[in-house]
């Protein structure tokens, strides 16, 4: 999954990559690739794209959305955090490393 800067064809950097970690985050949520429960079964490749070009969030299952599990809201923030249109406002992935230690005890 390519973040917006790198669907327009625009420079990426390290927070490209952290998109993508959201990326990776929302298919381990859901089992699924962002976006695709969003359009057509038929759907292209190009027209993810467009939608993440676009500023379109993924939207993630109710069971999700809904959860209060400590894990799953953790990662959710995470993604939501991770996918921000904006590579500006993205955080780094060290910061993002550090939240995930916090809430989920990980890379202690």
């Amino acid at each position: 999954m390519a973040s917006p800067e790198s669907c327009r064809g625009d420079l990426v950097t390290e927070k490209s990559d952290t998109y993508v970690l959201g990326s990776a985050i929302f298919y381990l949520l859901t089992s699924k690739k962002p976006y695709y429960n969003d359009i057509d079964v038929n759907a292209t490749e190009a027209d993810v794209e467009k939608l993440i070009v676009s500023g379109v969030v993924p939207s993630l299952p109710e069971t999700i959305e809904s959860s209060q599990d400590p894990a799953i809201v953790t990662m959710r923030d995470v993604m939501r955090k991770a996918m921000e249109y904006d590579p500006e406002t993205r955080p780094s992935a060290a910061s993002l490393a550090q939240l995930l230690s916090g809430s989920l005890g990980l890379l202690t």
